[in-house]
């Protein structure tokens, strides 16, 4: 076994144990009754010695080097009986046929039963007594329970003990729960070898690449669907939640322990700044929301600081609307925090609420902010929002610039876009939206907009109207590549048009996110070109656009074009995700399933070279 105890000998020259094999029964009894009386067990062990775990592999060694072989086993049998008073009985029950073994193994369970039946009962000092006691014997399974009982009783277990438990991993997986959180807690090592792994996973759970890989057209369906349908235009993820096994896990892990909580936090937050992979921020996200979900854990949110931002972004995207009083929730939230200055401070408190890691934890939440902000699902769902508003500005025949629910959420994308900078710089401050955005870019969406409500449903529309004046082209290209909270509003209002069907504006959009992304790879937008084959496949097989419309030539453009592979670390966009090469691969399996879906009405030519391409792409 794993427990090892000198063995001296006995009062009369040998050590006695109560089992052959190394248990020692007698000792265990002993034990029972020293929990009453700690002083005379004291006495006790000075007198007895264990034949149990190494002392007794030591003992039979030692005997069988020294003695016959007859005689040694004598000697063997001698000590592992149970006390003089027991022979008799003993030998009665081998007359009536009850082995010795199994005479000694009903003794032995029994004498644990009743030990563990006491261990509520006792004070700490003697739980602690018992647990020197029995430690060195944790690690033999018949002995194993009373150890991890007393363990789970104690609270705090004495560091010394954890270390232990800490340095053997297959012991370790065996203990309760929680006695494993209080390990954690003491060895950080330990808890990044086990958090690690499940953080990289969460980005390959089924709910958590629908929702990084889709798109989310909340505002597209409600302009559908009409307001009446609006209660149903949302994504509630708590089913996600609940059928996530990271989640489950993680949970588990972190229980009601608020330095766990935040420590995992933490790693979450040094995986995205690392990678820039933005299912970190997802599960940053969704891990506070599980604890939401938990009424054990109610406590546990209360002390995260972003806590009221992500239930309130969380219930914006389940009833697929931001309403005026969520708009207000999240500006009070940002209102909050005096974010003066731009020093972020050291990582290495993972004790400050709210998940901060910061010296400055009025600065830091911010950064936790921006990840929750960056949560695919929900920043796809501001993008809608923003589009959404957009066009009440323009039915209310206001100016873009004039809407403070318009600059909020664009503050917001912004954010969520700068957020992987902000912590890499460790400069936490809410950013400022410029005049090209409010006096440039909105104007010119807000253009589109006004256009296609000049459009009659019936009209057909000459070939010359989803060009693009090429100073308005060069205008709008310039900011799609210069500014990523722009990039991605861009993205979104061509899908959310292209939905509406709004060929026209979708395909001036287009041309523009065309010409400023031809230096640049698509493959960080992962939901946009996901999106894409979607509406095309469906657009496609209802015969709703045709091969000739200018929107499908210029979709298909964008989508095949050559996928110029990042060369250096540096050539990476700071604001953007680094794509997850799963997630890649189910891009381009909706690629080929659109051109396989749709093979009859394309050229053969065309066909092979669209293949070709998009499996070069990938």
């Amino acid at each position: 076994g794993r427990g090892s105890v000198a063995a001296p000998a006995q009062p009369h020259g040998r050590p006695r144990a109560g089992r052959r094999g190394g248990m020692d029964v007698g000792v265990q009894e002993d034990r029972t009754a020293a929990i009453a009386a700690p002083e005379e067990a004291e006495e006790d062990e000075e007198q007895q010695q264990l034949l149990v775990g190494a002392g007794a592999v030591d003992f039979v060694r030692e005997t069988l080097s020294n003695n016959r072989p007859q005689h040694a086993i004598k000697i063997v049998q001698e000590a592992a009986q149970l006390p003089g008073d027991c022979s008799p009985m003993v030998s009665f029950l081998e007359h009536l046929g009850v082995s010795v073994p199994k005479t000694h193994a009903s003794i032995l369970e029994q004498a644990r039963r009743d030990l563990l039946d006491l261990l509520p009962n006792l004070k700490k000092e003697q739980l602690l007594a018992l647990l020197d006691a029995s430690f060195p014997f944790i690690g033999i399974s018949e002995l194993k329970e009373v150890p991890v009982a007393v363990l789970e009783l104690l609270k705090p277990v004495p560091p010394s003990f954890l270390k232990q438990l800490s340095s053997d991993p297959e012991l370790f997986k065996t203990l309760p729960m929680g006695v494993q959180r209080q390990v954690l807690e003491l060895d950080s090592t330990l808890l990044r070898k086990h958090v690690i792994p499940l953080i990289q996973a969460y980005a390959f759970e089924d709910a958590t690449v629908k929702f990084s890989t889709e798109f989310n057209l909340s505002c597209a369906n409600r302009l559908e669907e009409g307001d009446d349908e609006i209660a149903n235009s949302g994504i509630d993820r708590r089913i996600s939640r609940q059928e996530s096994g990271i989640l489950r896990q993680l949970l588990d892990i972190v229980g009601t322990s608020k330095r766990l909580y935040n420590s995992v936090l933490q790693l979450c937050r040094v995986h995205f700044q690392e990678s820039g992979d933005v299912s970190a921020c997802a599960l940053r996200s969704q891990l506070l929301m599980a604890l939401h979900d938990s009424a054990a854990s109610v406590e546990l949110c209360s002390h995260d600081r972003c806590h009221k931002l992500a239930w309130c972004l969380d219930a914006c995207v389940r009833d697929g609307v931001c309403e005026p009083r969520r708009v207000k929730e999240m500006k009070t939230f940002f209102d909050s925090m005096p974010l003066r200055g731009g020093g972020g401070g050291s990582d290495t408190d993972s004790d400050n609420d709210g998940g901060g890691s910061s010296t400055d934890n009025n600065l830091s939440v911010l950064g936790d902010a921006g990840m929750i902000l960056r949560d695919p699902c929900v920043l796809s769902f501001i993008v809608s929002e923003i589009v959404n508003t957009l066009e009440q500005v323009v039915e209310c025949e206001k100016l873009p610039k004039s809407s403070q629910t318009l600059q909020f959420l664009m503050k917001l994308v912004s954010l969520a876009m700068g957020t992987r900078r902000m912590i890499k710089d460790g400069a936490y401050k809410m950013p400022h939206l410029s005049t090209e955005v409010l006096e440039e870019f909105f104007p010119v969406l807000a253009h589109f907009l006004i256009e296609a409500q000049l459009h009659d449903e019936d009209d057909e529309i000459p070939a010359e109207e989803y060009a693009l004046d090429p100073q308005l082209l060069s205008q709008l290209a310039r900011m799609i590549k210069k500014d990523a909270g722009v990039r991605k509003v861009a993205l979104g209002f061509c899908l959310i048009r292209c939905q509406v069907a709004d060929y026209v504006s979708t395909a001036k959009m287009l041309r523009a996110i065309g010409v400023a992304m031809e230096s640049s790879s698509l493959k960080d937008e992962v939901a946009f070109c996901r999106t894409c084959c979607h509406f095309l496949t469906e657009r496609l097989e209802t015969t709703t656009l045709s091969l000739e419309s200018p929107v499908v030539t210029l979709f298909l453009e964008l989508l095949l074009c050559e996928k110029k592979k990042h060369q250096h670390a540096e050539d990476v966009p700071e604001d953007a995700a680094v794509c997850v090469c799963h997630h890649s691969v189910v891009v381009h399996e909706a690629m080929l399933a659109m051109i396989a879906n749709n093979a009859a009405k394309f050229e053969k030519d065309f066909m092979l070279q669209a293949v070709e391409r998009s499996m070069k792409g990938a």
